[in-house]
């Protein structure tokens, strides 16, 4: 069988057999020196219309329920309500802060041979929440919905607060290292419960859509 030639101006990845499109080539030079990494997973049959239009955040939208929608809505409405503005799902790209083969997302879209990992440059002011509390909201009794909504909402912290924080959370392979951690966060009058994230699910919300200026092909 004769082996398919990548169309002129696209490169193909030898180790993962996919034709990666001019525009997901590298980041442009309008990426400001700030602006940190975050990694994101999509299909590969999908990589032509985001190396020409971008990551638009509508595409996961349309695909939701309309219980998921007005779900979203709530938490965009309590969002603003606690000056958490852009804290909006329904207007995000969803992206983690590692890469996917260095700490897997809880979810996936499907079979992984069918996926890719994307690299975004995003603003270091994007929102981190916990995707554990927001399935915390889904399955939780109507009655507990609101309580479990602002626990989404004010668990979340900007991106480089985030990674701030994180730097200072030990293993929970270490006890003790845990347990002084614990104590250093309650003696600051803060609660270790309110670190996004913290159960091993942080969800980066990446707003509005991402320009191809600041999406490159994830490398390992």
């Amino acid at each position: 069988m004769e082996s398919q030639e990548a169309p002129a101006g696209e490169d193909t990845d030898k180790t993962s057999e996919i034709v990666i499109p001019p525009g997901l080539k590298d980041f442009s030079e309008r990426v400001p020196p700030t602006y940190i990494s975050v990694f994101t997973v999509v299909k590969k049959e999908d990589l032509p219309s985001i190396g020409e239009k971008g990551l638009d955040p509508s595409y996961r939208a349309r695909r939701l329920p309309e219980e998921a929608i007005q779900l979203d809505q709530e938490i965009k409405r309590v969002a603003g309500e606690r000056n958490k503005n852009g804290l909006d799902r329904l207007d995000s790209t969803f992206a983690y802060p590692d890469h996917p083969d260095v700490n897997p997302p809880v979810e996936y879209y499907g079979d992984r041979e069918d996926q890719v990992a994307l690299e975004l440059k995003v603003d270091p002011k994007s929102w981190v929440a916990d995707a554990s509390r927001y399935g915390a909201i889904v399955t939780a009794h109507p009655k507990d919905i609101e309580g479990k909504i602002k626990d989404y909402v004010d668990t979340a912290l900007p991106l480089d607060e985030y990674l701030a924080k994180r730097k200072e959370i030990p293993s929970r392979d270490d006890p003790s290292g845990w347990l002084s951690f614990q104590r250093k966060i309650e003696a600051e009058g803060g609660d270790i419960r309110k670190i996004p994230g913290d159960s091993g699910q942080p969800e980066v919300l990446v707003q509005g859509l991402v320009s191809t200026d600041f999406v490159r092909i994830a490398r390992k």
